[in-house]
C-alpha cells in the first residue's frame, strides 16, 4: 500500500473526514486531499504529528506495515529532532539578508590569487 493509500485508510478507520483531519493538523482540506491522492507528500514534521494523533508508528504510515502496537520512542525522537532541525534551517536561511549572501559568495582578489600577494 502506498503512503497516500495508507493515510486515507488510517483517516477512515478513525472515522474522520478530510476536513476534520485538516482542522486537527492545522492544514487545509486541500492539503489532506493532495496527500491522499499522492500528488503531494507531508513533511517529516507532519508525519510525526499524524503518528501521534493516530497513535501509529511513522514506519506504519510510510510503508503500511504495522511494526508494533506502540511507536518506537527512539524513532519518534529522531523524527521530531529532524523536523525541528529542518524548521531551524529554514528560519536561519530567511534571516540572512541579501547583502550578506553577496558577501558570503564574493571572493576577493587576494583569495583568488594568493601568490600575487605573497612577499619574498
Amino acid at each position: 500500500m502506498t503512503l497516500a493509500g495508507k493515510l486515507k485508510s488510517i483517516r477512515k478507520q478513525a472515522g474522520m473526514s478530510q476536513e476534520q483531519l485538516a482542522e486537527k493538523l492545522n492544514v487545509s482540506g486541500r492539503t489532506v486531499s493532495r496527500w491522499e491522492t499522492g500528488s503531494n507528500m507531508p513533511d517529516i514534521g507532519m508525519l510525526v504529528e499524524m503518528a501521534d494523533f493516530f497513535d501509529v508508528s511513522i514506519p506504519e504510515i510510510v510503508s503500511g506495515e504495522r511494526k508494533s502496537e506502540n511507536m518506537n520512542q527512539e524513532t519518534k525522537e529522531t523524527a521530531a529532532a529532524m523536523a525541528k532541525y529542518s524548521k531551524n534551517e529554514v528560519k536561519n536561511e530567511k534571516q540572512i539578508k541579501p547583502a550578506d549572501k553577496k558577501r558570503q559568495t564574493k571572493t576577493t582578489e587576494r583569495e583568488k590569487y594568493p601568490c600575487r600577494w605573497f612577499k619574498l
